[in-house]
């Protein structure tokens, strides 16, 4: 199932998704964190949406196992498994913050008088925490992108 996509190997494919979801997520952190106004409504989709991220990197190293394998040994991966894994336990953290800050936003937020909510010391935290972690899976998914592109086409292309 996570070999091939259309006689490509599927991993081109799916490593796309938490390529493009983390940096947007880390993105909805920081307007989220600017704008605690927004925090009630917004909150729980970007929890969703680091779920969706979470389960596209984990097919994604999944199906880059697969593709390893298809080489068989014609290439060194260790540095960008090891850097994938990484990520994955990032990715993993965002998920349980987001959805704890999707939480305790929906938790009878007190409103001033312009309806815009009083945040909290929880909040704050947990804002400053998501954006932090937001920052640092963007970061990493960077990295490991740019591990696995030097996989492929270092020499390939002339300088």
């Amino acid at each position: 199932m996570f070999e091939s996509i259309n006689d490509l190997p599927a991993h081109i494919f799916f490593v796309h998704a938490p390529v493009v979801l983390v940096p947007l997520i880390a993105l909805a952190a920081v307007v989220i964190a600017i704008r605690p106004q927004w925090r009630v409504r917004y909150a729980p989709l970007m929890a969703i949406a680091s779920v969706g991220a979470f389960v596209a990197t984990l097919l994604a190293r999944k199906s880059g196992e697969e593709f390893d394998e298809l080489l068989a040994g014609q290439v060194n991966v260790d540095r960008h498994e090891t850097l994938a894994d990484q990520t994955a336990l990032i990715v993993f953290v965002l998920v349980l913050l987001t959805t704890t800050a999707a939480f305790i936003s929906r938790r009878s937020p007190q409103a001033r008088a312009d309806g815009s909510p009083v945040p909290s010391t929880a909040t704050t935290a947990m804002s400053v925490a998501t954006v932090a972690v937001a920052a640092l899976a963007t970061w990493w998914m960077v990295r490991t992108g740019d591990e696995g592109a030097k996989l492929v086409w270092d020499g390939v292309v002339p300088q």
